[in-house]
């Protein structure tokens, strides 16, 4: 039987609408995992009390002859000012097949594009099979390697002015073309991975591939022309010269496509273009870049280093962004910390792969430091593609506590003839690691500036920040156990796979023997 409902704005602060809503929350419990109250029946005071609270972008609510029926609010994503996270989702499960899920996000979609918001995301859990197809239908694609984290670039793609014709003539939701199967989105173009969107009625279409690294349209395509712009890698090695390829089809030939395109990096990696040129048929230009070894990995759940492209098609407008994510030539496999005992020959290994597709001859440096005597600080390496090396250094520190060094790969051109051209060794990030002396008999501290960690060591207890989030433990050295432990709540379910955590700021002294 059809229900004929609607979706309106949750009024903050209205007693009636807390209780409709803590009534609906009570009918819901068979629709999560555990149930929703869990024995403990909503009320509408808690509700009034929780809402007032909340910083949330809009709530709505789908109501039906006087009862609330479905829920779902919206909220900024946390470290992001482009993406919006549909926060909570759900029908009374009575309803669910009406088609009231579906209304509450096109809803929710229309607020995030009213916003300005570029894209609207959304976690589930692994067992929700119902509700992914309803997700993947209206936009949302599932990430692959995440359980289940989705985003949804609809908000992007209305946004595009070479869509605006399109969709003036066609509802996007009706032409959305898609497989839903409750599988992860692992779908390969190009040599890249992406989420293709494809819009196609009345033999007209207009088609987008998201770049799912750099979050940003990479290349469309329309009954009248085809753009793309591509690496064709998933991953770009640093140090070393990579093609990036622009391709632009006049699909018909009627009439000459007027194209500028002005192209631009971050980080020094160095690409910068801009150019005028008329297309009749079909044109490819090809430009060089390099990735410099020491440019920072990017934080969980924001895209990816890239490069973007703005073009002018007869003075309309379209911007691509082409993820170019780096990873080192050599990789320097090796804990950020170890504990030495103080005998003269310690040993140290340190273990390499070689990330690149050719075999590769180099030198491995620690560099020196004072307190730490090594029998070496260089080695020579021949490392075949894809392939591991060890190194087995041996060591005496000189002094107590914790004292760092950092380690590289350097690959010289005449070693190397064969990949490196000119004067230019290609080096790998130096990496910092420490060294720490025991027994413990101090209180000591080290900063694991890659992986944002403060250690703290004392002969009873050692204490962990991690600065990505705020997450604090502390262990009992003698038995090994944890004996307290903060960790940043998240609200769930739905869970989410990732966001982007904050990163705290930090002050550590040491006097007299203590570190705060």
């Amino acid at each position: 039987m059809k229900v004929e409902f609607e979706v309106r704005e949750f009024a903050i602060g209205e007693r009636r609408d807390a209780e409709l809503l803590a009534d609906m929350w009570n009918a819901s419990d068979s629709g999560w995992p555990m149930g929703w109250t869990r024995g403990v029946p909503e009320t509408a005071e808690r509700i009034l009390e929780r809402t007032q609270k909340f910083d949330r972008i809009a709530i709505f609510v789908v109501e039906a002859n006087g009862e609330i029926l479905g829920y779902g609010d919206l909220e900024r994503t946390r470290g992001r000012d482009d993406s919006a996270y549909l926060n909570l989702l759900n029908v009374r499960p009575d309803f669910h097949g009406k088609g009231l899920g579906k209304a509450l996000i096109l809803k929710i979609l229309e607020r995030t594009i009213e916003k300005g918001y570029k894209q609207l995301t959304i976690g589930t859990w692994g067992g929700n099979k119902k509700s992914v197809p309803l997700y993947k239908k209206t936009g949302f694609f599932w990430v692959p390697d995440t359980s289940v984290f989705m985003q949804n670039y609809i908000p992007t793609i209305l946004g595009m002015p070479v869509a605006k014709e399109f969709f003036s003539k066609h509802d996007w939701y009706l032409c959305f073309k898609r497989e839903l199967e409750a599988i992860p989105d692992d779908i390969e173009w190009n040599g890249i991975k992406v989420f293709p969107y494809r819009f196609e009625e009345d033999g007209e279409f207009f088609t987008v591939w998201i770049d799912n690294k750099a979050q940003a349209p990479t290349a469309i395509e329309t009954d009248d022309l085809y753009i793309a712009c591509c690496t064709g890698k998933e991953e770009i090695i640093c140090g070393l010269e990579h093609k990036l390829r622009w391709e632009i089809a006049n699909k018909k030939g009627e009439k000459p496509l007027n194209v500028t395109l002005i192209a631009q990096s971050e980080n020094n990696i160095g690409l910068n273009v801009a150019e005028n040129f008329t297309v009749d048929d079909r044109l490819v230009i090809e430009k060089t870049f390099i990735l410099p070894s020491d440019i920072k990995p990017k934080e969980e759940g924001l895209a990816e280093h890239q490069i973007k492209s703005l073009l002018l098609i007869n003075g309309v407008p379209l911007t691509l962004g082409t993820a170019v994510k780096p990873v080192q030539p050599i990789d320097i496999q090796f804990t950020a910390s170890m504990f030495v005992s103080g005998k003269p020959n310690e040993k140290v290994v340190v273990n390499i792969k070689n990330n690149l597709d050719f075999s590769v001859n180099g030198e491995l440096f620690i560099a020196p430091e004072a307190s730490l005597k090594f029998d070496r600080f260089k080695d020579n390496f021949s490392i075949e593609s894809k392939s591991w090396a060890s190194f087995d250094f041996y060591l005496k520190i000189n002094g107590e506590g914790a004292f760092s060094t950092k380690m590289q790969a350097v690959c010289l051109p005449e070693m190397n003839r064969n990949f490196i051209s000119g004067n230019l060794p290609l080096k790998t990030k130096a990496k910092r690691v420490y060294f720490l002396t025991q027994p413990l008999d101090s209180v000591y501290s080290w900063y694991n500036e890659e992986g944002k960690v403060i250690t703290v060591e004392s002969p009873t207890i050692w204490v962990r920040v991690n600065l990505r989030g705020g997450d604090i433990e502390i262990n009992e050295r003698s038995r090994g156990n944890m004996v307290f432990w903060h960790r940043n709540s998240s609200l769930g379910p739905p869970f989410i796979d990732y966001e982007v955590p904050s990163i705290y700021e930090y002050r550590m002294e040491h006097k007299d023997g203590k570190i705060s």
